[in-house]
């Protein structure tokens, strides 16, 4: 090794330290933030599980993200879905699986009503579907 070889490596190695370090300092908040995120995690699982075909949905759930790619993030699009459901939202996480069955027809339904649809590969969806969709790529 020549000592200009070994001057790169030792500054490398001293730059990823730091990297790490700075990772580890994380200010409490985003530890908090990190914790409150795997609350949203069994939601999105709920709403996975009730679609019949997951395969089918991750291919629309991809070409959905391949077109919305600043959606690509499981907490976004569940806010997202929750945004769209006012005072529903809690439901996610309370209901059983037909109450929650019942309030994804029921978003859907005034998804269409109010015009909130997408085109995904010659498909008209509701925005909520769509998002479900991706979730399904995504988890």
């Amino acid at each position: 090794m020549t000592p200009s070889t070994s001057i790169l490596r030792r500054r490398f190695l001293t730059l990823m330290f730091w990297v790490g370090a700075l990772g580890l300092c994380r200010p409490p908040g985003a530890w908090a933030a990190g914790r409150r995120r795997s609350v949203h995690e069994p939601a999105a699982a709920r709403l996975v599980d009730l679609l019949a075909s997951k395969e089918s949905a991750a291919i629309v759930g991809r070409e959905y993200l391949r077109r919305v790619p600043g959606e690509a993030n499981v907490q976004l699009l569940l806010g997202s879905i929750c945004s769209a459901w006012p005072g529903r939202g809690a439901e996610l996480l309370e209901t059983n699986t037909e109450g929650l069955r019942a309030l994804l027809h029921l978003q859907r339904r005034e998804d269409f009503e109010r015009g909130r649809v997408v085109n995904v590969g010659g498909w008209v969806l509701s925005a909520t579907e769509a998002r479900v969709c991706a979730m399904t790529a995504i988890v």
